[in-house]
């Protein structure tokens, strides 16, 4: 290995100069790539404990096709980050460190683009899909299964314009999950004012007929059969009042925690304006531009150079 040794003093001059090349093609494309900036949140679901007992209802009764018992699944924060929907609300947001939406940023502010109103963007399906691509590979996120923290992080244009959007996406996240949960929260009280109504008609018919037979057999202890047939109709009654008076509960319980089970996101780690640039990424162009010039210098004196060609070749 000494002949690369002694190639590479006999050829610095050159070797720099390869090197210097490739370096100042990486300061150029440094300078023309668009800077972005990273801003970052984290926080975590705080909710309350208090939740509606069932233990004391027959579920059998209850678990209805649709109804909110029988399809409790909560709607989470990762359901929301994998929707298309909130992207494209915050494409059209307006941003106060740039002066307009993102979408009209994007596509007026480039060197090609045309000066299109935000409506015009809107008409335009393909270019709003574009966007939402675009937005979705500027915004990261994930979550600790132990912990529950979430972090989500925005790299944009500009410093402010990456605090910003993180800001408001996070409010987007969090009005969106207490809407949601709220509507799910309310579909579960009407489904218990609706099961305890109609429960209740079922009592009052039972309570009726009970009352009926007892008026019009006066003599059920001389009668087996009139006894069994008011044991079943007593029974009815105790079975469906019970449920009732439990449905009675579980409903004002459910309107008691309406409220207090909506999720609330503690912020951990509020948004702040980045020190530096996330993109372009310096190092990385460096060291590229270094392993290019070196393996240029090679290539060059491979073809130029017979010696340190049969030298290569002989390796």
């Amino acid at each position: 290995m000494n002949f690369l040794l002694i190639t590479v003093r006999e050829n610095k001059i050159f070797l720099m100069k390869c090197i210097a090349f490739f370096l100042l093609i990486g300061v150029i494309v440094s300078l023309v790539l668009p800077h972005r900036y990273d801003s970052r949140i984290s926080f975590y679901t705080k909710k309350s404990e208090s939740s509606t007992n069932l233990n004391s209802l027959d579920l059998s009764q209850l678990m209805l096709a649709g109804s909110p018992i029988a399809s409790n699944h909560e709607f989470s924060i990762l359901d929301i980050l994998s929707s298309n929907d909130i992207y494209e609300t915050m494409l059209i947001k307006y941003y106060d460190s740039i002066d307009s939406s993102l979408i009209e940023f994007w596509n007026n502010e480039s060197y090609f683009g045309a000066d299109l109103s935000l409506t015009e963007l809107l008409n335009d399906r393909k270019t709003i899909n574009n966007s939402i691509l675009k937005l979705k590979s500027r915004v990261t996120f994930n979550e600790n299964r132990k912990s529950g923290l979430i972090s989500i992080a925005a790299s944009l244009e500009s410093k402010a314009l990456s605090k910003e959007f993180v800001e408001l996406f996070f409010q987007e996240i969090s009005d969106l999950l207490l809407s949601v949960n709220q509507k799910k929260s309310i579909e579960k009280v009407t489904f218990f004012e609706n099961i305890t109504f109609n429960y209740k008609n079922q009592l009052d018919l039972l309570e009726d007929e009970l009352v009926n037979f007892l008026k019009n057999n006066k003599n059920i202890d001389a009668s087996e059969l009139l006894t069994a047939e008011k044991n079943r109709l007593e029974r009815q009654v105790n079975i469906i009042s019970n449920t009732y008076f439990s449905l009675l509960k579980e409903l004002e319980m459910s309107k008691i925690n309406s409220n207090d089970n909506l999720p609330l996101l503690v912020i951990l780690d509020a948004p702040k304006e980045a020190h530096k640039k996330s993109y372009p990424p310096r190092k990385l162009i460096v060291v590229l531009s270094l392993f290019l010039g070196l393996a240029y210098f090679i290539i060059i004196l491979f073809f130029t150079n017979n010696d340190f060609r049969r030298k290569i070749t002989t390796i």
